[in-house]
């Protein structure tokens, strides 16, 4: 063995930090819960309602009598007097569901973004196949039902010599008898893309961009230009959602584009069909399920508030696995647990609250529609005239006819006209609903009933005119009953009859059979979590409909289901229960608050 000798020179060693002259912030909580969009699974820093509208939107509606508790709470926290918060939305994302199912089969109710086709622009795929374009909303959810979308071409003349072209733009040649054709600027040539005939000796090169048009209410925005090959400059297809956007923590929080790229890109877009004017506003491509289950919120768990990886960890291994998945795995995390993700990490993040006011949902299950009661008309009212003629002396004989009685002088013209026959009505939700109808005879005019009970006991006429279709409202859920009959030069049809069932969003709380598994689970994480840093208190809150004994009851279950050595992470939280009344939100309508969301965290 070799005795170490340490020759005389220089050591250099890093001076130790200097102590921070104060203690770190106090005032900055965490806010996890439902959005109508923005990112999901990533925290935002907000420092200021106007930021946290701008990226989640406004409140949230769920179910009749329920809204998301998340916006209420960011609003309340900044009332009184809080000045920066960090927000996670959270919903069924794939990404979420994926790991939660590992090679399993996913689940129903994921979270969508909505589709419009955009008119007027062909998708050039990769193989030289043509297919529609679209694109889709920046963020999921429902949010984007109410808009609509349009576009439109910037064409701009270049030199034939292709001077001033940035290599990837999209261009569209064309000669004096209008023959057309695109191609891609490639280092000063062009590669034809050889979607026409293209022209023998092209005259004119126009470089071709895109713009976005986009109808919300009674505003219009507009997005772009952008460039049509995924290589162009400002190109379309580099266009970032919201989850890409804020993937990076230190992005300040403010409004971004409605709309981004849908799937990956294709070779080109071609603007076959746009001009320099707007194109006909598209609405999104129809999805038959319901806002809360493209809202990703339909199934009601624990799972959506926390990461698969790191639900079941606690104490010192719950950082160290969370490392493990952000660093070796590289993957995000997901619910309460991105809280891990917030600057600073694991030491000295700067939220010092943390809040998950929707965990306290009541839960919610499908409505199941009452069965509409047949529509029974009551008995047909035989006319006089079928009888006897119109003279001064009425008939006698009260026998059913089902037709004129030929065996009587009648007036020549007297017979029943044929029966007009409803349409399939195809109504669902509240609204106007179309009413349709067979013709019976010519120059007929027809007399439309409404009623609300199946046996028309209480049928009342609506209108009467010769047209064959008529515009009615169904303004709320329950059952609706029509009747239209034909008359012509006094004579009348057998009256057709017609009911159908408008029933609500399709969704309805389930406070009756309410259980409190989920609640528990996401609070008991939520004490392991803030343990595990050990500088962090959890804000927790309890159901609306919970009343004293209930509130007691959930506090012994909360502490029973720690283990003997997490009995410290008990003073890392505390329960606020009951809900406070406040009328600062929309309107100015007195509304419940969810207790974590006020002073305790301003």
């Amino acid at each position: 063995m070799y005795l170490r000798h340490f020759l005389p020179g220089l050591a250099i060693a890093p001076r130790p930090p200097a102590a921070a002259d104060a203690m770190p912030r106090m005032d900055v909580a965490l806010f996890v819960g439902f959005a109508a969009r923005g990112p999901v699974h990533r925290p935002v820093a907000i420092e200021g309602l106007a930021a946290f509208r701008a990226v989640f939107g406004d409140d949230l509606p769920l179910v009749p009598g329920h809204a998301a508790a998340l916006g209420p709470s960011v609003r309340a926290f900044f009332a009184n007097g809080g000045t920066r918060c960090h927000v996670v939305r959270v919903c069924r994302s794939a990404a979420l569901e994926a790991l939660w199912r590992g090679n399993g089969p996913l689940g129903e109710g994921m979270a969508s973004a909505g589709r419009f086709r955009l008119a007027g622009v062909t998708a050039l795929h990769r193989d030289e196949a043509p297919g529609d374009a679209f694109v889709r909303a920046a963020s999921l959810g429902s949010w984007a039902d109410h808009i609509q979308v349009t576009a439109r071409i910037e064409r701009v003349a270049i030199p034939l010599d292709l001077k001033g072209l940035a290599p990837g733009e999209l261009v569209e040649l064309s000669d004096a008898s209008g023959e057309r054709d695109y191609a891609v600027a490639r280092d000063g040539a062009l590669e034809a893309l050889h979607w026409a005939s293209p022209p023998a000796a092209p005259e004119r090169i126009d470089r071709l961009r895109l713009v976005l048009g986009i109808g919300d209410g009674d505003r219009f925005v507009t997005m772009g230009p952008f460039g049509l090959t995924p290589d162009a400059p400002a190109s379309w297809f580099s266009v970032l959602d919201d989850d890409a956007a804020y993937a990076d923590s230190d992005r300040v929080a403010a409004a971004r584009d409605l709309l981004a790229p849908d799937g990956p890109p294709p070779r080109a877009w071609l603007p076959i069909g746009l001009t320099e004017d707007w194109a006909p506003l598209t609405s999104p491509v129809h999805d038959p399920r319901t806002p809360i289950e493209r809202d990703g919120l339909s199934r009601f768990d624990a799972e959506l508030f926390l990461d698969p990886g790191l639900a079941d960890s606690r104490g010192a291994s719950l950082v160290a696995q969370a490392q493990y998945l952000r660093e070796a795995n590289n993957r995000a995390l997901f619910g309460i647990h991105a809280a891990l993700c917030v600057p600073g990490g694991t030491d000295f993040p700067e939220p010092s609250l943390i809040a998950v006011p929707d965990a306290a949902q009541p839960g919610w299950t499908p409505v199941v529609p009452e069965p509409l009661d047949p529509p029974r008309p009551g008995p047909f009212a035989v006319p006089a005239s079928w009888r006897g003629h119109d003279g001064p002396c009425p008939p006698e004989d009260e026998a059913p006819l089902s037709a004129p009685d030929a065996t009587r002088f009648l007036d020549c013209g007297t017979r029943l006209l044929p029966m007009p026959a409803f349409l399939p009505v195809d109504a669902e939700e509240p609204g106007p609903v179309l009413l349709q109808w067979s013709p019976s005879e010519p120059d007929a005019i027809y007399v439309l009933m409404e009623a609300g009970r199946a046996d028309f006991s209480d049928a009342i006429e609506i209108w009467r005119g010769p047209d064959l279709e008529r515009l009615v409202d169904a303004p709320r859920a329950g059952s609706y009953y029509y009747a239209v009959r034909a008359e012509l030069d006094g004579n009348v049809s057998r009256t057709a009859v017609t009911g159908f069932r408008i029933s609500n969003a399709g969704w309805e709380a389930d406070t009756a059979h309410y259980r409190d598994d989920a609640l528990l689970t996401v609070q008991r994480a939520l004490l392991r979590l803030c343990g595990a840093l050990g500088d962090q208190f959890a804000l927790l809150g309890l159901p609306e409909h919970y009343r004293a004994d209930a509130a007691a009851a959930h506090r012994d279950r909360l502490a029973e289901g720690l283990a003997a050595n997490e009995a410290a992470a008990l003073q890392h939280g505390a329960l606020y229960h009951p809900w406070p009344v406040t009328t600062a939100g929309p309107g100015g309508v007195p509304r419940p608050l969810p207790p974590q969301g006020g002073g305790q965290t301003g």
